[in-house]
C-alpha cells in the first residue's frame, strides 16, 4: 500500500511509513503544548482512506498517464470516522483529519459529514484494511488532553488549532521528502543554541557607548537591568512601557533570551503592527545575531512585503534566499520577527498554510511590541 506515488527516483511512497513519519514528527511538534499523543494519534490516522483498493488503483492511474490531472478517491473519511468512535476523548481529532487538505472546518459541518461518511462501504473497507495492517492502530488507555482544557473550556478551540497545525505541517514536511528531498534538505532551524544566542548578544551589548553623565544612558540601563532581573521570573504576562528611544528593542530582546534559557522555551516571536519598523527591529537583530555556521540567518523576517528570492547567481547567498522562504513557511528558526497581522491572522484562520507556523507558537517568548495599537477588544 503506498500514500504518494513515484517520486523522480522512481520509488513509491510506502503508506505505513508515512503514517507513522507524520506521526512521530507530528508528536515531536506538540510536545511543547503537553499533547504529544493527541498529535501522533491525528498523524496516524489522517490517511486511512488509502488502505482502499480505489486508492490505489487511482495511483497507479496517476503512474501510467502523467500528464492527466485526475481528481482522486477521497481519503479523509476513513480516518475521521476512525477517530470519531475509536476511543474516549479522541473525537475531536476528526475536525483535523476532515480538514488536513481543504482546512479546518466548523464542528457541525465536521459532524454533519461524518455521519454520511458512517454509511460509505469504502470507508468500512479501508478502516478494516487498516486495522490490518497497522497493529497498534488504537492507544491501549486513555489519552489525556492538557489540564487546562478541562478547566477552561475555551482552551479547548485553541488545542485544536495547535494539533492541527502539527498535524498539516508534518504531513507537508514528509511529502515534501518523498517528492523532493533536495528541497526538503534545504530546511532546518540555525544551528544554534540560546546559550550562543545569549553570548553574541552580551557581546553586541558590551560594544555599545555609556556615558555615566547621561540620564538618557542611565535611564536605557536601568530599563535594560529590569528587563534581566524580570526574565527569570515564573511564565506568564509581562509588560514594558517605556517611550521611544529608551532601548526597548534590545531591553525586550534580552527578557526574552533570558526567559528561554530560564525556562527551556525554544524560540522568540517578535511581532510588530506596521511593516516599517518590523524591518527596522529584523535588521537591528540580524546585525547582532548574524547567521549560523551553514550561513543562514537566525533571524527571520516575515511579512507581506518581504521578498523571499532564491535566483541570485551567488550561490550561499541563493541557500540563504531559499532557506528563508522555507522557513517562513513553518517558522522554523530561532528569532522571527513579523507583523502583529501576520501573526493573527495565522493564529485565527482555518488554510491549512497558514497554520502550519501555529505550533511554533507553544514553547515560544511572544513580545507583541506597539501593543497599544491593537484594537480594545484584543486587549480584553
Amino acid at each position: 500500500m503506498f500514500a504518494h506515488s513515484r517520486n523522480l527516483n522512481g520509488q513509491r511512497h510506502d503508506l505505513v511509513q508515512h503514517l507513522q513519519a507524520v506521526a512521530s514528527c507530528a508528536r515531536t511538534f506538540a510536545i511543547n503544548f503537553n499533547s504529544g499523543e493527541l498529535a501522533y494519534y491525528a498523524g496516524l490516522w489522517h490517511d486511512l482512506g488509502k488502505f482502499h483498493p480505489d486508492f490505489q488503483s487511482y495511483l497507479q492511474r496517476c503512474e501510467i498517464n502523467t500528464q492527466k490531472k485526475e481528481r482522486g478517491p477521497g481519503h479523509k473519511g476513513a480516518g475521521a470516522v476512525f477517530a470519531h468512535a475509536a476511543h474516549a476523548g479522541l473525537a475531536p481529532l476528526s475536525l483535523l483529519i476532515h480538514g488536513h487538505h481543504g482546512g479546518l472546518r466548523s464542528k457541525i459541518d465536521c459532524q454533519n459529514w461524518i455521519q454520511n461518511q458512517k454509511e460509505d462501504n469504502a470507508v468500512r473497507d479501508a478502516i478494516e484494511a487498516a486495522c490490518q495492517a497497522i497493529p497498534n492502530l488504537t492507544p491501549t488507555c486513555a489519552v489525556k488532553r492538557p489540564a487546562i482544557v478541562e478547566k477552561d473550556p475555551t482552551a479547548m478551540e485553541l488545542l485544536i488549532r495547535l494539533l492541527f497545525s502539527t498535524l498539516v505541517d508534518a504531513d507537508y514536511l514528509d511529502t515534501e521528502r518523498h517528492f523532493d528531498s533536495d528541497k526538503y534538505a534545504e530546511r532546518g532551524s540555525p544551528d544554534v543554541t540560546f546559550q550562543e544566542l545569549w553570548t553574541r548578544f552580551e557581546q553586541n551589548q558590551a560594544t555599545l557607548p555609556y556615558r555615566p553623565d547621561s540620564v538618557v544612558d542611565q535611564a536605557r540601563k536601568t530599563i535594560y537591568e529590569s528587563a534581566l532581573v524580570a526574565s527569570k521570573r515564573p511564565r506568564g504576562i509581562f509588560r514594558l512601557t517605556v517611550p521611544t528611544g529608551s532601548g526597548k528593542t534590545r531591553s525586550g530582546m534580552a527578557f526574552a533570551l533570558g526567559h528561554a534559557l530560564q525556562h527551556g522555551l525554544k524560540r522568540v516571536i517578535v511581532a510588530v503592527p506596521y511593516t516599517s519598523i518590523t524591518e527596522q527591529t529584523a535588521k537591528e537583530y540580524r546585525d547582532i545575531f548574524g547567521t549560523d555556521r551553514q550561513g543562514r540567518s537566525i533571524v527571520l523576517e516575515h511579512h507581506s512585503q518581504m521578498a523571499f528570492g532564491g535566483t541570485d547567481q551567488d550561490e550561499d547567498l541563493r541557500r540563504a534566499q531559499t532557506w528563508a522562504r522555507l522557513a517562513a513557511e513553518n517558522w522554523d528558526a530561532p528569532i522571527i520577527v513579523t507583523t502583529t497581522v501576520q501573526l493573527l491572522q495565522s493564529l485565527f484562520s482555518n488554510s491549512t498554510n497558514r497554520m502550519r507556523k501555529v505550533h511554533r507558537i507553544a514553547g515560544s517568548v511572544i513580545i507583541l511590541d506597539e501593543v497599544q495599537a491593537l484594537p480594545p477588544r484584543l486587549l480584553d
